[in-house]
Parts: C-alpha cells; sequence; structure tokens
C-alpha cells in the first residue's frame, strides 16, 4: 500500500476514536472534546432527569432505612447516579484537561507519522481501539434492548405489567396500560443518559489509552531504525544524533501525556471503582435474599465495568515495560559518550514512570482488579 494511501488511513482511523466519544456525548451536550464546550441547552435533559432519580432514590433509601434488605435492594440504584453525577461534573470541571490529552496524543501521533514506516505499525493498534468503541456500544445497546421492550414482550405474553426499574412516575398509576406505558417512556427517557454518559465516558477512556500501545509500538520501530544506523558502515553521526533526539522527544511527551492521564482520571476512577464494588455487594446479598430480577442486570453490568476499566489501565504498564525493554535494546555501546547518557537518562525515567491509579490508593491495573 502506498505511504500516502497508508498515511491517509491510519489519519482517519485516529481521528474517527475521538469522533465516536464527541457523538455520544454531545447527544447530552457533554462534549468535553469540543474546543467551545462550556453550559448549553442540552444539558437541560439529562440533568433534570438525574435530578428527578436522584430524589426518588433518596427518598426510597430513606424509607427503607430501617429494611436492610431493601435498603441494599436501592443500593445500586444510588451507586449508579452517583457515578452518573460525578462524571457529569468531572466533565464540566475538567473540560480543559481532556482538551489538552487529546491535543497531546494529536502531538505524539503526528510527531511519529513523519516517519511513514510508523503509520502500518501503528494501524493495528488503532483498529482495536475502533473495535472496543464498538464494543462499549453495542454492550450498552444490549442492556437498553432488555430494559425497555422486555417488559412489553412480558406484558404482551402473560399479561402482567412488570418494570423493571424502581423509578417511578408520580401520581400515575403503573398497573394501568396508560401509566405502565408512560413509566417506560421515562425509563426510557433515563437509560439514554448512562448510555451516551458512562458509555461516552467509556469510549473517551479507549480513545486516550488504547494509542499509547501504538505510540511504543512506533517507538520500537525508531530503536530498530536507530539501531540499523549505528551497524552501518560509514555511519551518518548526524542521522544517527537527530535519531536519537527524536525517540528522547518522543519518550518524554509520552511520559508528560501519561502524567496528565493520571492526573485527570484518578479521582473519577476512584468514584466509579467504588461505586462499582458497592452497587455489585449490595447486588449480590439482594440476589440471594430477594431474587431481585433487576440483580439479573446489575451483576453483569457492573462486572463488565468493573473488568473494562481496570483491563484498560493494565495497558499503561504493560506497554511501559515494553517501552523498557526497547529503550535497553538501543545498542547504546555504539554511540558516544554523550550520547549514551541519553539512553540512561530515559531508562531511568521509564523505570518512574507514572501510571493510573484508583484516586493514588492503588494501580488501577489487573492486581487490583483480582484483589477487589
Amino acid at each position: 500500500m502506498p505511504n500516502k494511501v497508508r498515511e491517509i488511513l491510519s489519519q482517519a482511523k485516529f481521528n474517527q476514536i475521538f469522533t465516536n466519544v464527541s457523538r455520544l456525548l454531545g447527544v447530552i451536550g457533554f462534549d468535553v472534546l469540543d474546543p467551545d464546550f462550556g453550559p448549553n441547552w442540552k444539558m437541560i435533559y439529562p440533568c433534570t432527569i438525574i435530578f428527578c432519580a436522584m430524589l426518588q432514590i433518596l427518598y426510597l433509601l430513606w424509607i427503607n432505612r430501617s429494611d436492610m434488605v431493601q435498603f441494599l435492594v436501592i443500593v445500586p440504584y444510588a451507586m449508579y447516579e452517583i457515578k452518573l453525577v460525578d462524571i457529569m461534573v468531572q466533565c464540566v470541571a475538567k473540560s480543559g484537561m481532556f482538551q489538552s490529552l487529546k491535543a497531546r496524543s494529536e502531538e505524539i501521533f503526528e510527531l511519529l507519522c513523519e516517519n511513514p514506516n510508523n503509520k502500518q505499525v501503528m494501524d493495528k493498534d488503532l483498529k482495536v481501539a475502533i473495535f472496543l468503541q464498538k464494543f462499549i456500544f453495542g454492550w450498552n445497546v444490549q442492556t437498553s434492548v432488555l430494559m425497555i421492550p422486555g417488559p412489553v414482550l412480558v406484558w404482551l405474553v402473560s399479561g402482567k405489567m412488570i418494570l423493571f426499574f424502581l423509578y417511578r412516575l408520580p401520581i400515575i398509576d403503573d398497573q394501568s396500560s396508560a401509566g405502565f406505558l408512560l413509566n417506560l417512556i421515562y425509563h426510557a427517557a433515563i437509560l439514554l443518559i448512562p448510555f451516551c454518559n458512562s458509555g461516552g465516558v467509556d469510549s473517551l477512556l479507549v480513545a486516550l489509552i488504547v494509542p499509547i500501545s501504538a505510540f511504543v509500538n512506533a517507538i520500537a520501530n525508531e530503536v530498530c531504525e536507530i539501531n540499523e544506523l549505528l551497524e552501518k558502515d560509514g555511519r551518518d553521526e548526524p542521522a544517527i544524533k537527530d535519531k536519537l533526539n527524536r525517540i528522547a522527544r518522543l519518550h518524554q511527551l509520552l511520559l508528560e501525556y501519561v502524567s496528565l492521564l493520571e492526573d485527570t482520571f484518578n479521582g473519577m476512577a476512584l468514584v466509579r471503582i467504588g461505586t462499582i464494588v458497592l452497587g455489585t455487594i449490595a447486588a449480590i446479598i439482594t440476589f440471594f435474599e430477594t431474587g431481585d430480577p433487576m440483580t439479573f442486570v446489575f451483576i453483569p453490568v457492573l462486572f463488565v465495568q468493573l473488568s473494562q476499566c481496570c483491563l484498560l489501565g493494565t495497558i499503561i504498564p504493560v506497554k511501559n515495560e515494553e517501552l523498557i525493554e526497547h529503550l535497553y535494546d538501543i545498542k547504546w555501546y555504539l554511540l558516544p559518550e554523550g550520547q549514551a547518557k541519553h539512553v540512561s537518562l530515559m531508562l531511568h525515567q521509564a523505570q518512574n514512570a507514572p501510571t493510573l491509579t484508583i484516586g493514588k490508593y492503588a494501580p488501577l491495573n489487573v492486581e487490583s482488579y483480582e484483589q477487589i
């Protein structure tokens, strides 16, 4: 494939992973990647729905405070609401940081694309990012399909009006046909928010984390090229120096990018993991005590979200280990002493590289996943 065509395809894939995020978050007015992001009329819808839902959940928690089992039935709803509110608050409070992350990712990508050989190396990981975003979208669609058409099918087949959600419209009889349908519409309005809100942030995490794998693989290609220059007869010293400086710059940009990523997401990760854990515990207890049908939804949904967060977080330390190996592969002994020190400095920085954490209390990775 000609390099020009490969460059266009790689750039299109890179742009698509951010476009997918903007499409989801933009539906509810929280497109943090938009440079002009700010308060807008679209925010009225999610804020109003979440406010009403939170009031109802708080009321249910209060009236059931003396009945521990019924209280635990409501806890997963409360945890989900807290997570959604936190996402909206973080989007508003840290919109500049999200945009800086996108800009830095673009800077690294464009710098790597200056070398035509890197485009094919990065292409595979960009395809993985798009696939993961499609998986998240499909999983959310599947969950939503269960929650809305499910009660309708039960009604048509058995004649029983069973609503899966606890949420109810006030002064509406949910056992009448009209009231049942109105509550279903209310549930659909509620579901659209986590579909776009939580699903959008999940896609944003994919867009910001998975390309790190592509960047590290491209830097590995740069290392192979400098080694070829070092082993050539009649060495081109200026080319070797330029290539080493380029690798050092790429490595520094990547470290700064991951550091900003940690600062942006550590608080959100703490709330996210905390609400998932508490919601899962409550759902499991409720499942054994009451057999509430919503536990069959909450448990797998929360399990997938926990797995997704921790597995994405694992990408960074795994790729950093690979990066250390690639830097070790540089034939530093063939470099002048001053340039060899650059390699030593890069190795030192890589061994103390930042990573994603759960509120700085624990690393966000597979080890934490196993402990949870």
